[in-house]
């Protein structure tokens, strides 16, 4: 279930991996999963910068963050 229903663009999805550093969590886009820079120079072109985006944070058993998912707007 998304997080809220604040849509994210294709290219506000590739600002946040470029940010991966800062969460420190592994971001899966549409089933595509970065979790360093060279994910980005690598899979970044698979990325649909027309589509939209809901979130969803997941947790740990501790409550930490674990993973950043997006998941495609129907």
């Amino acid at each position: 279930m998304p997080e809220s229903d604040d849509l994210w663009s294709g290219v506000q999805v590739i600002a946040k991996i470029y940010r991966i550093g800062d969460d420190e969590v592994p971001i899966k886009v549409d089933g595509i999963t970065f979790s360093d820079e060279s994910d980005l120079k690598n899979k970044q072109s698979k990325i649909n910068v027309k589509q939209h985006y809901y979130q969803e944070i997941k947790y740990d058993d501790d409550g930490n963050k674990s993973e950043i998912v997006f998941k495609p707007a129907s």
